[in-house]
This record gives structure tokens, C-alpha cells and sequence, in this order.
């Protein structure tokens, strides 16, 4: 009886395994029309635009040259009032079957952004088959169908090279996941990397990812320059790689007077205390940062010179940081740097009485900043005779 036991049990593990190897619902890559990257605008009519990037193995006919010319990806763009309307015409026009599951950038035009991200991305970001750990981007200054259609210069299919430029890490990157839950979420600012077009020309177009885009309310509020986006990655402990120059020097015929430092190390922590039922937010920032170039006459292996260097890094972050508080609290109203998240873990009895009121309540915050920063590997061995004392 038991080796009939012993016997059954096995048989049923066997069937179970062939069950799982077999891919009952699964499609031939044959039959599907692969997305790379999505973008969205809203046109004159005041209808969404959406714009696909779809990649093809064997390459598709391009409209030049009699339809000889190779593209190694189709772009498509339709108009429609919702995201299913949209998603049906483009299905309509395709042999294959839509699909998102290896789509690796979602960009949102500046004026779809500005008019509000709800309506129509539902069915593209939410789908059974979208990708999570793609990129959520907004587009400065341009719409997304434009940055969708521009060639690149190092990469065949231009989102691609989107998603690479966001890996590297050196701009302000946000997950498809991650921009989801910070838009249902109280305690979290929602911000994305903003891409322009630097440069055209024949053999294709550079971008850039040197902004930032923060939303208010599932709206674009406005971006923070290439500085301000760096004082941002600082605080989600990303600034490693990231580089800042000041004007140390009066230009003269010899020198433009810059120093560029290249950061290495970095730290940051938040400490709320409750005057008066009011949170008092103190930031503590540190970093360690190496030399990159010094165009001045001035010594940097002198330790006076050094420490007078820090100081004026110091003094320029410290402004930048202040400038984007002030923008924060009294113009756009959003928590930038995510000081709720802070209140609810330090202080979660007063969050769970104030967080209903807290966009009123943040204006109202006293922030203050300590930076401390050194500068490390000056790259200098000896001085050139040139040099200051």
C-alpha cells in the first residue's frame, strides 16, 4: 500500500511539472509588435496624442529611398479621447499584437504633463503586461513625440538609449514602479528626469537628461535646473559621479577661473523636531569630492587655498538649496525633498493628526541646512611656477 502511495505521489509531481513547463497563453515573438518606448501629448483639439516606438528584428521599410532603407524600428502616433481608443487604432494598423512587456521609457510631453497625467496613461502603465522597471520621463521644453521620433547617434532604437543614459546614473532616474507609488502616496513628492534635444544633424541627435521634473497633484509644477536636480539626488543618496564647478577666479586672458570637482561620497540626514506643533526640519548633508580641473593660477595643494575652495562650494550649494525651498514652499507647494516621510517615522502620532493638512502646513516649515564637504586629491604633485602662493 504504501509503495502505491509512494508510486501515486510521484505521478502526480510529474504531471505537475509538465504542467508548469508548457506555455499554454504564451505568443511567438512573430506575432508580437514589441514596444520599446511610449510617449504622450495633448494635441490642439485637447485629445491625447500617443506616440510607440516598435522595435522589429529584421528591420522595417522606411518611407525614403522607395521604402528600401531599413529601420530597425516603426514609429506610430494617434489621437484618440481615451487611452483605449488610442491603443484600438494603433491595433488596427498592426499585423501583430500589442505588447508593453519590454517597453523601457514612458515620456510625458510638457504640455501633457502641465495639463495633467491621469486620463489617459491608465491602460498603457497598467496593463498586465507593462513593464515596471522601465523609465518615467518628462519632456523639456518639447512633446514626447518628439523626442520618440529624433534618431540617435550611438544607439539604433532612440529609447534605448534613453534607458542606458538612466542607468548610468548620473541623472535623476524613476521607475515605472517607483513614479506609480509615489503618486498614491502621501509622504512622497513625484519627480522624474526631463530630456531635451541638445543637438541635430545629419548622423542623428544628442539628448540630454539634465533636469528635473516635479509634479503636484498628478501635474507638472515646474523643473529644477541641472544644478538643483543634483542637490535632489543628494538627498535620495545619489550623488556619487555627479560633477559641479564654480567661478573661483575672475576670468583673464590666461585662466577662465573655474574649479570642477567630481563627487564620490555622499550622505545625507534629516532631523525633525516639533516646536509648538509647527516641525522644524534641520538637513545635515556631507561629501567627499576629487578634483576635476583647476583652470586658475591658484595653488589648490595649499591648505589655506583648499579649505577656501570648500568654503566657496559650500556657499554655492547652500544658496542653490535655499533656492529651491523657496520655489517649493511659496510657488509650486510641494514637499521636494520628502520631509513628511521624515515626520511619520520620527514623529508618527503627529503625522497621522496633521497629514490631511499637511500641503498647508509645509509652507509654513522652517528648514535650515549644514553642508559640510571636502575636497580630496587635488591632482596636483607639484606646483607649476604659474601657480599662486
Amino acid at each position: 500500500m504504501t509503495g502505491n502511495c509512494r508510486l501515486f505521489r510521484g505521478f502526480i509531481i510529474l504531471l505537475l511539472l509538465c504542467l508548469l513547463m508548457g506555455c499554454w497563453d504564451s505568443d511567438e515573438i512573430d506575432n508580437l509588435a514589441i514596444v520599446i518606448g511610449s510617449g504622450f501629448d495633448i494635441v490642439n483639439d485637447g485629445q491625447a496624442e500617443a506616440t510607440v516606438q516598435i522595435a522589429s528584428p529584421t528591420g522595417f521599410p522606411s518611407a525614403g529611398n522607395g521604402g528600401t532603407e531599413i529601420s530597425p524600428y516603426l514609429s506610430l502616433s494617434e489621437k484618440g479621447a481615451d487611452s483605449s481608443e488610442i491603443i484600438n487604432s494603433m491595433q488596427q494598423q498592426l499585423s501583430r499584437r500589442f505588447f508593453l512587456g519590454h517597453r523601457q521609457v514612458i515620456i510625458f510631453g510638457e504640455e501633457y504633463a502641465r495639463h495633467g497625467i491621469d486620463q489617459f496613461i491608465d491602460l498603457f502603465m497598467r496593463s498586465p503586461d507593462s513593464r515596471y522597471t522601465g523609465y518615467v520621463l518628462t519632456a523639456y521644453g518639447i512633446s514626447a513625440k518628439d523626442v520618440l521620433n529624433a534618431s540617435y547617434v550611438f544607439e539604433n532604437i532612440p529609447a534605448i538609449a534613453i534607458n542606458k543614459m538612466q542607468e548610468e546614473g548620473n541623472a535623476l532616474g524613476t521607475l515605472v514602479g517607483e513614479f506609480i507609488a509615489s503618486l498614491a502616496s502621501d509622504e512622497k513628492t513625484t519627480v522624474t528626469g526631463a530630456i531635451r534635444i541638445v543637438e541635430t544633424g545629419a548622423a542623428g541627435n544628442v539628448y540630454r537628461i539634465d533636469h528635473a521634473a516635479v509634479y503636484r497633484e498628478n501635474s507638472l509644477a515646474g523643473f529644477l535646473n541641472e544644478e538643483q536636480m543634483k542637490m535632489l539626488l543628494w538627498l535620495k543618496g545619489k550623488l556619487q559621479g555627479s560633477m559641479m564647478s564654480i567661478q573661483f577666479e575672475p576670468k583673464s586672458d590666461k585662466f577662465r577661473g573655474k574649479v570642477g570637482i567630481v563627487f564620490f561620497k555622499s550622505d545625507a540626514k534629516i532631523d525633525v523636531r516639533l516646536e509648538n506643533e509647527i516641525p522644524h526640519v534641520a538637513v545635515q548633508m556631507k561629501a567627499k569630492a576629487k578634483m576635476m580641473n583647476n583652470d586658475t593660477p591658484v595653488n589648490m595643494g595649499i591648505n589655506e587655498n583648499l579649505q577656501q575652495l570648500e568654503k566657496k562650494f559650500v556657499e554655492k550649494i547652500e544658496n542653490t538649496l535655499n533656492n529651491i525651498l523657496e520655489t517649493a514652499q511659496k510657488e509650486w507647494k510641494v514637499d521636494i525633498f520628502d520631509f513628511a516621510e521624515e515626520i511619520h517615522v520620527q514623529h508618527p502620532q503627529f503625522w497621522k493628526n496633521t497629514k490631511d493638512q499637511w500641503l498647508e502646513l509645509y509652507p509654513k516649515v522652517p528648514v535650515s541646512f549644514q553642508i559640510e564637504l571636502e575636497i580630496q586629491n587635488t591632482g596636483r604633485t607639484q606646483a607649476p611656477a604659474h601657480f599662486k602662493k
